[in-house]
This record gives structure tokens, C-alpha cells and sequence, in this order.
């Protein structure tokens, strides 16, 4: 009895399921970068498909013509490049496996990206972004602490959402952070972070919880992880409130809080170990804001 063949479907689906545990095996990208990967390129094949063509057929040309009906269809330059770099990642991967002889993306250039004026909020702005939630109702007790732990460790919002009980320490006013790629870092809480930390895990924390054996910091309304959109909504629903004259978003806090310690005279290798950067070169970057 012979196997039948894979429908191109599955086949397609096969590939980009490889592609995808061949990054989480390197262990160093990000799950939310691999999940736009993914995202990305289930795009794509749909794309090919409604234009009778494949994964494995792609060829220059095609990619060339994606880009632009994305470009048509209003998706923004950098959305193009990190596009772009999806593909380049996924077409690598085939021809590492012998199963394309070249990569049809290979010449493409990724379109140019025009860098936006670099914002930095002031210390009375981020005290006044702070206060916004309502703290006498859990929801905005929660979120206070959780502003609180960004804006003075320079966290990730993806690490932030990640922290366990386990991972605070209020004896060494510390906290223990999981990056990425597993390692671990540990850094310092402010006394003022410690004692809405405190406020919020001694009252709100439990009108969160469901299963009582979750050991989450941070619990979303239905007992859950909180995903990292649904911080991100809220931050920008608070900069909203706070009447700030431009978006913030959870990156612009991470950079304000890299950019005031750099100007306190803080060494750049510390800000480098506190912010979890592998290369200084990226720490460097926030000296010229």
C-alpha cells in the first residue's frame, strides 16, 4: 500500500509547521516574534493560493507583486520589511533543507523605512500616565502596579506578563525576569513599585483569581495570563486619559526609562544587564535620544 501524496494544502501547512519549531529550537527569538513569522507567512500562502500559485513555486516575480498589493491595500513600509524578513527567514530554512535550490527572495531589497522622531516621556509625564487608573476598583489597582513595575525596571511588556509570584522579592526589593531565550536577569523595584506591588497582591490579585493554584503576578479579569495586546490597549487608553500629545506604547515607556537612567549617569553596561540587551550596541542606541 502506497502513501498517498499531501494535498498542497497540508503540505504548505507542513512546511511553515517545520519552519516554525525550527525557531523555537534556536530558542533566542521571542514567541511573539515567532508568532508573526507564522502569521505572516499563512498570509502568504492564502495570497498564492487565490493567485493559483504555491509556497514552493514562489518566484521573484510573485513576492514582488505581494508586497504591492499589500502596499495598495494600505499596509505601512515597516509592516513590508518585516514582511520581507519573514519570507528571507522561510526561504533560507527551504533551502537549507534541499527542498527549493535557491531563494526566489534573495535579490529583493526591503522597502525604506523613514525613522519617526523618537519620543521619550518626561518624569512628570510618566507620574501623570501613572495615576490615571482607578485605583479604588481592582481592574485599575492591577494596572497601577503593573505601570509601576514597567516604568521602573524597563521590563517588556511580554516579560511583565510572564512574572510569577515567585519572582518578587520584597526582602531584596527584586524581581526575577525570564527573557526569551530562558536566561534569567534580576532587577531592582523602586520602594515606590514594592508598595503598589504589595497593595496590589494583598487586595486586587485575589478577585482575579480562579484556579487557585495559578502562581501568575498578573491575572486578566476571566483568571488568566494577560495577553500582551490587551496591556498595550490599556497603556494607550491611559495615555488618552493622562491627555498626553502623542501614543504611547509600552516600547516608549521601556526607552524612557533607559533614557533617564543614562542621563542620571548611570554606566552603559549596567543599563545594558538591567534592560537584558545581549548587545550594548543596542543599549548605545538611547544614548543619542
Amino acid at each position: 500500500m502506497t502513501n498517498k501524496p499531501l494535498s498542497p494544502v497540508v503540505l504548505e501547512a507542513t512546511l511553515i509547521a517545520g519552519f516554525v519549531a525550527s525557531l523555537r529550537s534556536i530558542g533566542k527569538i521571542s514567541n511573539s516574534s515567532i508568532l508573526a513569522y507564522q502569521c505572516d507567512l499563512i498570509a502568504l500562502e492564502s495570497w498564492l493560493s487565490e493567485n493559483n500559485s504555491d509556497l514552493l513555486s514562489i518566484d521573484n516575480r510573485a513576492i514582488n507583486q505581494y508586497l504591492l498589493f499589500r502596499m495598495s491595500a494600505g499596509y505601512k513600509a515597516s509592516s513590508n520589511a518585516r514582511l520581507l524578513s519573514s519570507i528571507k527567514k522561510f526561504y533560507r530554512y527551504l533551502v537549507g533543507l534541499q527542498l527549493m535550490t535557491s531563494d526566489p527572495s534573495f535579490a529583493i531589497v526591503p522597502p525604506k523605512v523613514l525613522s519617526k522622531p523618537v519620543k521619550v516621556l518626561s518624569e512628570l509625564q510618566l507620574e501623570t500616565l501613572m495615576a490615571v487608573p482607578n485605583i479604588d476598583q481592582f481592574i485599575g489597582l492591577r494596572d497601577r502596579a503593573m505601570l509601576e513595575v514597567l516604568c521602573s525596571t524597563g521590563v517588556k511588556v511580554s516579560e511583565l506578563i510572564e512574572l510569577r509570584l515567585s519572582d518578587v522579592n520584597f526582602g531584596t526589593a527584586m524581581i526575577k525576569v525570564k527573557t526569551a531565550n530562558n536566561s534569567i536577569r534580576s532587577v531592582y523595584l523602586t520602594p515606590q513599585c514594592c508598595r503598589w506591588l504589595k497593595k496590589y497582591q494583598s487586595s486586587a490579585r485575589q478577585a482575579f483569581i480562579i484556579k487557585q493554584d495559578s502562581d501568575l503576578l498578573f491575572l486578566s479579569q476571566r483568571g488568566l495570563k494577560m495577553t500582551r495586546q490587551t496591556f498595550w490597549y490599556r497603556i494607550k487608553g491611559y495615555a488618552v486619559s493622562a491627555k498626553l500629545d502623542f501614543v504611547v506604547s509600552a516600547q516608549a515607556l521601556r526607552r524612557s526609562f533607559a533614557v533617564h537612567l543614562l542621563r542620571e549617569g548611570i554606566e552603559l553596561p549596567v543599563v545594558q544587564q538591567v534592560l537584558g540587551h545581549s548587545k550594548i550596541a543596542s543599549t548605545n542606541k538611547y544614548t543619542n535620544v
